[in-house]
């Protein structure tokens, strides 16, 4: 069963399909080993479903179980990853295998449409050193006597 930020689901089908979670910020979405146009456009509707109630910035596609990919499957991919551009987050692509990559050259695919890095953790580790990966701060709370806003950790310095 995915883990999702408020309690929150993606569509049915997509769950069949990958495991969504909310981690530094970022929407994680785990790609299942074998993919097919059938199994992108479930996950799709679940992950832009899930992404515009998520207070998360970044969306991560890990491919790291991903065993074989074709043009048609990495360009659905790659239009996934445009659609959640479109709605404001920044998608990209982490755990190619080596196999994987090789034959996404020997195809020549286009692979300028979606950031790729090597793990999660770097790309979460980008999203933060760039702010992306963690949702905005709340608005420090007023003090309705004096009108003055209050930050919470005045008193925690010496």
């Amino acid at each position: 069963m995915p883990s999702q930020s408020r309690g929150k689901r993606p569509s049915a089908g997509a769950v069949a399909e990958s495991v969504t979670s909310l981690l530094g910020g970022c929407l994680v979405v785990t790609l299942p080993a074998e993919l097919n146009c059938t199994i992108l456009q479930r996950i799709r509707a679940g992950v832009l479903e899930t992404a515009s109630r998520t207070p998360a910035r970044g969306v991560v596609f890990d491919a790291s179980a991903v065993c074989a990919v074709d043009s048609r499957t990495f360009g659905h991919l790659a239009e996934t990853a445009e659609m959640v551009d479109l709605l404001g987050f920044e998608a990209v692509l982490v755990g190619l295998q080596p196999g994987v990559v090789s034959t996404i050259v020997d195809l020549d695919i286009d692979t300028q449409r979606i950031r790729v890095f090597r793990g999660i953790d770097d790309a979460i580790g980008d999203f933060s050193r760039r702010g992306l990966g963690q949702p905005p701060a709340p608005e420090p709370a007023e003090d309705s006597a004096s009108g003055e806003t209050t930050d919470s950790t005045e008193g925690d310095a010496p």
